[in-house]
């Protein structure tokens, strides 16, 4: 269940809005509501709501202010504000403290409960991401070296296998083993003291130098063969690796 808040000066607009919304079917739960901005902001802080749902227009402290102390104090939340100004610069400012919803009086109940469901949505997703990092982030704290070997060989294993082909990346061998991107870039570099780039980029450069030793001599045709799709990117690869230029190994290996 999210947790909500609602903050309005007028008391039966407060109750209006808890009594046309149906918080528990649709995941949530008014934890409190005020009626005004000092009240709301001490409301905020003990109960520290998913989501707040704020008048613009308060005594004691408006609601855009309340918004700028709560983000002083490191309050993590979401906001909609509802607001019976139809003022430009109010929506200009509510965008700039982060509103994620801007909602004129009279209210359309089922579009207000549509924001509140969008912003569910954005709330869960983002909880599921960080979960998912503080998972792996663990996993990267706790693993020893041999854990951090064994991720490095499910890499090491996935380029040797693979390595010919253009579309292997970072990102790719991250999403074949299911594994966060920065976790395998971690352990990888860790292990081998090179890049998942470099080391992918040697095995291509390692093979194509095979294959020139074999008697080929289109370096367009073992370029690509090796996993190259650019060729003037290829030629400056393999001169970085062997300090010749592709012809001029091939001249080299056939004079052998």
């Amino acid at each position: 269940m999210k947790k909500v808040v609602i903050v309005d000066d007028e008391y039966y607009f407060r109750k209006a809005l808890m009594n046309n919304i149906e918080w528990d079917e649709n995941g949530f739960v008014v934890v409190g509501d005020a009626n005004n901005g000092k009240d709301a902001f001490d409301l905020i802080c003990r109960e520290k709501p998913d989501i707040a749902v704020l008048d613009i227009n308060m005594p004691e402290m408006d609601g855009l202010m309340l918004i700028e102390k709560l983000t002083e104090a490191g309050v993590e939340c979401k906001y909609i504000i509802i607001s019976g100004y139809d003022d430009f610069r109010y929506a200009q400012q509510a965008i700039v403290l982060g509103v994620s919803e801007y909602i004129l009086k009279p209210v359309d109940y089922d579009c207000f409960l549509e924001s509140l469901l969008k912003l569910k949505r954005v709330i869960e997703g983002r909880e599921q991401e960080s979960i998912i990092i503080t998972n792996q982030n663990n996993e990267m704290t706790n693993y020893d070296v041999t854990s951090h070997g064994s991720v490095t060989s499910r890499v090491e294993h996935m380029i040797k296998n693979n390595y010919t082909d253009p579309a292997l990346t970072n990102t790719s061998i991250a999403r074949a083993l299911h594994l966060n991107y920065s976790y395998i870039c971690y352990c990888f570099k860790r292990d081998t003291h090179s890049t998942i780039n470099d080391y992918i980029s040697k095995m291509r450069i390692d093979r194509a130098k095979q294959m020139f030793r074999e008697g080929y001599v289109n370096i367009t045709h073992v370029a690509q063969e090796v996993g190259f799709t650019n060729i003037g990117y290829f030629s400056r690869r393999f001169k970085q690796t062997t300090g010749q230029t592709p012809s001029k190994y091939i001249k080299s290996t056939n004079k052998l």
